[in-house]
């Protein structure tokens, strides 16, 4: 895959990484936990976000790639129903599910 990336006039340094899924299943915690300290998500909403997302993490620590591939495609259809219910806006709940799907594509799922 080629990108070309605009970097200006005068470019110093550019890194360029690959971002784990273990980091992603992070940052994607990190993103429900934002939304249930700023009151979108309720404690328990948000736990169950977060619990399927800690199992797609021990599935990939147990190399079950394809259990894994499950638990994110449960944690978009839970997201899908608060869009559906009004609890997360659609641009709040398009964010996870874009974040999830990446961490799908990262697995090949």
């Amino acid at each position: 895959m080629t990108a070309t990336i605009p970097v200006g006039n005068d470019p110093f340094l550019i890194a360029i990484t690959k971002t784990s899924p273990q980091d992603q299943i992070a940052s994607l915690i990190d993103e429900v936990e934002t939304l249930i300290a700023g009151g979108t998500l309720t404690q328990n909403q948000g736990s169950g976000l977060i619990d399927k997302l800690n199992q797609v993490a021990t599935k990939l620590d147990a190399n079950q790639t394809g259990a894994a591939c499950n638990q994110l495609s449960a944690f978009i259809t839970q997201v899908q129903g608060f869009i559906n219910s009004h609890v997360l806006t659609q641009a709040e709940g398009q964010s996870l599910i874009n974040a999830a799907n990446a961490i799908k594509t990262n697995l090949g799922c």
